[in-house]
């Protein structure tokens, strides 16, 4: 279990300094600060716990209440899901809305719950750096755990001060590889059996699937380049196909870069033919009719791009035979099983 963590922050004392002003009066007792916290999770990070499981946590920690709406400084956490696990960027922001300072911790974790222990570490000791000395902070006192390693702040200067919402998140956070619940994509496809040779082609995709469910849908269009029948065969003319599609889909893996599911379902289309000899003429369309059923390879990209491959196998279910007139046999019939090969891109859509 490992967890890293990067510091950016400036004017740190400011975020314990909030009630040495009442003790520089004579007679008078500081009392604690209070802070407002708010949380944002990203793509991918929804099983994180949320605002108020974090503040519990960080309470928790240091054995007292500090969060309220009235509180002159606010702490912001975004968290998100990564390539290589979770990430976590807090903001310090003054009455203002001034960025005091940033922290930023990644785990590389399964899970969330190594990420949000650190996290809540962080935030503790931001409040008050001394919590590992006083005894009410029995979960900063007690033995290091792997997930909350010693926190180690660097200076740097403060950046441009913005003013925001309390609740905002930076509008520049990086974006996230991940898989959603709907895509759109563009495939180069080359069919082997489906028309009278090896046939170049596209395909297009629309899949939709519940977020985080396993089954979906998926609807496509295919459009095959005519391929003329092979020399020595029985005239000589030409097929070309266009197909619609509806499967079903099973994911078979969900990871945060790599993602498989297998499909299946019914194609209807067009076979259109053309005579070359030994008449030239258009006999025109002939039903086309399958089932299908394949897998598909999907690897993400950052902005919401990824790549994707797949292959299928198909089984007419009306079988076409193109005769020569006064042939027994036909020039070409669609085999009992044909199979296709796909590579393209696609984009998330929602």
């Amino acid at each position: 279990m490992r967890v890293q963590v990067v510091g950016h922050l400036w004017l740190s004392a400011a975020l314990v300094l909030t009630s040495a002003g009442a003790a520089s009066a004579e007679n008078e007792a500081p009392e604690p600060a209070h802070y407002l916290l708010s949380s944002v999770r990203g793509d991918g990070a929804e099983d994180c716990p949320g605002t108020p499981e974090l503040a519990r946590e960080v309470e928790r920690r240091l054995g007292r209440s500090v969060f309220e709406g009235a509180a002159t400084r606010s702490l912001e956490v975004y968290t998100e899901r990564t390539l290589a696990g979770y990430r976590s960027q807090v903001f310090v922001r003054d009455r203002e809305q001034r960025t005091l300072g940033r922290r930023e911790l990644a785990s590389e974790e399964p899970s969330c719950a190594s990420l949000f222990s650190a996290t809540a570490l962080s935030l503790a000791l931001l409040i008050d750096p001394d919590a590992s000395l006083t005894g009410a902070a029995t979960a900063v006192t007690s033995p290091p755990r792997p997930e909350a390693p010693a926190l180690a702040v660097t200076p740097t200067p403060e950046p441009s001060q913005v003013a925001r919402e309390p609740s905002a998140m930076p509008e520049a956070a990086p974006a996230s590889a991940t898989f959603n619940a709907a895509s759109l994509g563009a495939s180069g496809i080359v069919a082997f059996g489906v028309l009278p040779s090896a046939t170049p082609g596209m395909e297009l995709g629309f899949g939709v699937r519940p977020e985080r469910g396993r089954w979906g849908f998926q609807m496509a269009a295919l459009y095959l380049l005519s391929s003329q029948t092979p020399s020595g065969s029985r005239g000589d003319f030409s097929v070309g196909l266009t197909a619609l599609g509806l499967s079903a889909t099973l994911e078979l893996l969900q990871g945060p870069v790599v993602q498989a599911s297998a499909f299946a379902g019914p194609w209807v289309g067009a076979l259109h033919a053309a005579v070359h000899a030994p008449e030239p003429r258009n006999p025109g369309d002939f039903l086309y009719l399958a089932a299908a059923a394949g897998v598909r390879g999907r690897v993400a990209l950052a902005s919401g791009w990824h790549l994707e491959a797949r292959g299928a196998l198909r089984v007419p279910l009306v079988r076409e035979g193109f005769f020569v007139s006064g042939a027994t046999e036909p020039a070409w019939r669609q085999p009992a099983l044909s199979a296709d090969l796909g590579l393209g891109v696609g984009v998330e859509l929602l």
